[in-house]
C-alpha cells in the first residue's frame, strides 16, 4: 500500500530457510553460498543480509545476499571465518533475523606438499597429491 507521500511499504511472511549449498566452506572465505527455502523471494535488494556467527568463538559477520531467482536461491559471498561450525541465519530487511538457522562448516584449506610425478603428458595422466 502507499502512503500520503506514496512510499512503498510491504509486509511479508517470515523466511525458512531450509538448506545450504554447500554446506562446507574453506576459512578464507570469498566463496558463494546459496541458501533454499521458502519465502526467500521476498528479499529487498537493498537490504537483505546472511549473519553468520561461529558456534565456538561467537564471532559474527554479517553480509549482502541477493536473490538469485534463476536459481530459486539466496546468494552471498561467505566471509572468512575461523574452522569449526557457523550457524547462518537471513534477514530480508537487514533488521529482523530468520530464528531457525542452518550450518555451515568452514575448514582450514589443504596444503598440497607434494605432487608425483611432478609433470606429464598434455594428453593426460595419473597424478598424485599428497597434502599436509
Amino acid at each position: 500500500t502507499y502512503t500520503e507521500s506514496q512510499l512503498r511499504f510491504r509486509f511479508y511472511e517470515e523466511p525458512v530457510v531450509e538448506s545450504v549449498d554447500p554446506p562446507f566452506r574453506i576459512s578464507t572465505g570469498k566463496i558463494p553460498l546459496r541458501f533454499y527455502g521458502q519465502g526467500l523471494d521476498k528479499a529487498s535488494a537493498a537490504y537483505c543480509t546472511v549473519k553468520m556467527t561461529h558456534e565456538e568463538t561467537n564471532e559474527t559477520a554479517v553480509v549482502e545476499a541477493k536473490w538469485m531467482p534463476e536459481e530459486q536461491a539466496l546468494m552471498c559471498l561467505s566471509p572468512p571465518m575461523p574452522k569449526g561450525k557457523v550457524q547462518a541465519s537471513i534477514s530480508l530487511n537487514g533488521q529482523q533475523y530468520s530464528p531457525g538457522f542452518v550450518i555451515v562448516t568452514y575448514f582450514e584449506p589443504p596444503e598440497v606438499a607434494k605432487l608425483v610425478p611432478d609433470c606429464c603428458p598434455m594428453g593426460g595422466g595419473v597424478i598424485e597429491v599428497k597434502v599436509k
